[in-house]
């Protein structure tokens, strides 16, 4: 085996969603920047304590829907 110092991964349960953004708080402000929350349900404001920037993907969803229902549009109409 080999002596490695660095820890590779870590695992919590809390008890209420509260206890788990305090300790995503804790975990963003301690500098990671590869880790993950998984709960069975969604609690608002994680992204924030997580410090996640706003997701592109609905624009871009958006944009994708928009241009092909054009394409489709015009497709029937000429």
């Amino acid at each position: 085996m080999s002596d490695n110092s660095q820890a590779y991964g870590l695992l919590a349960e809390f008890t209420t969603p509260a206890d788990a953004m305090h300790a995503a708080e804790k975990i963003r402000d301690a500098g990671y920047s590869r880790w993950d929350v998984h709960t069975p349900f969604p609690i608002h404001g994680m992204d924030d304590a997580m410090g996640l920037k706003d997701s592109k993907v609905g624009w871009f969803s958006f944009c994708g829907g928009a241009t092909g229902f054009t394409a489709g549009y015009l497709m029937v109409w000429f």
